[in-house]
């Protein structure tokens, strides 16, 4: 199947950083000496003393630190307040076409709507759906065939990414996956996919392979990871 196991999150780890010109108004040839420097002592010390004690300043009470970090607690509380509210289930003939629309966000090969429903219907592939707030958001394809199991597609809507939803599913079908006797699993993820291979290994996958040039559009190659046994803890 092509693209087995991409996680199209669009969030590829990178961290950009900024850096200061770091540019300094220059002094003269002998810089801050002397009465200059005096001057300088005496207008920063008027400067504090112009600072109310109500205001935000370092080191002080109701200070900016501690309203930034009151602020991160309730947006941390917020968030897991909503992947509590995520649903997980199976999917029903009805979400079909929310299906497909995930797969067009989310691919740049998505499947067609005839090739969903011919996994959907199938004997081997178990589909398993993320609801929140009564909207699906998320989507996953387990197939088990000869005791074992293959991730071929897990998607999570680009508005509803960031609140745990790939790694419920990923719990889900490997929960699943072990009450249907299939203790390994395997799937395949782009080289470059860094948010998706993060995720994979803390749900226990290790690579042990790779395709050169398996996916196009763009290129690039395809590592396969296997979770064997219990591995990751789920």
């Amino acid at each position: 199947m092509n693209g087995r196991g991409q996680f199209d999150t669009g969030e590829d780890a990178g961290i950009r950083r900024e850096e200061a010109d770091g540019e300094h108004t220059g002094m003269g040839p002998e810089g801050d000496t002397g009465r200059d420097a005096d001057i300088h002592r005496e207008e920063k010390a008027e400067e504090n003393a112009r600072v109310s004690p109500g205001e935000d300043t370092e080191g002080g009470p109701g200070t900016r630190p501690e309203k930034d970090a009151g602020r991160s607690r309730a947006i941390a509380a917020e968030a897991q307040a909503a992947r509590n509210a995520v649903r997980i289930r199976g999917m029903a003939a009805s979400d079909l076409e929310a299906v497909w629309k995930l797969e067009q966000e989310c691919f740049s090969d998505a499947w067609s709507m005839k090739l969903l429903a011919e996994a959907a219907s199938g004997e081997y592939d178990y589909f398993f759906l993320a609801e929140y707030e009564g909207q699906v958001c998320g989507y996953a394809d387990l197939r088990i065939l000869a005791g074992e199991g293959e991730i071929e597609r897990i998607a999570v809507t680009e508005k509803r990414r960031r609140l745990g939803i790939g790694k419920k599913l990923m719990e889900e079908m490997v929960r699943f996956a072990s009450g249907q006797g299939a203790e390994d699993l395997t799937l395949e993820v782009r080289l470059s996919n860094t948010a998706a291979r993060k995720l994979y290994e803390s749900c226990g996958f290790a690579e042990e392979g790779r395709r050169k040039g398996y996916y196009r559009n763009p290129p690039d190659d395809a590592l396969i990871l296997w979770r064997r046994g219990s591995r990751g803890g789920i």
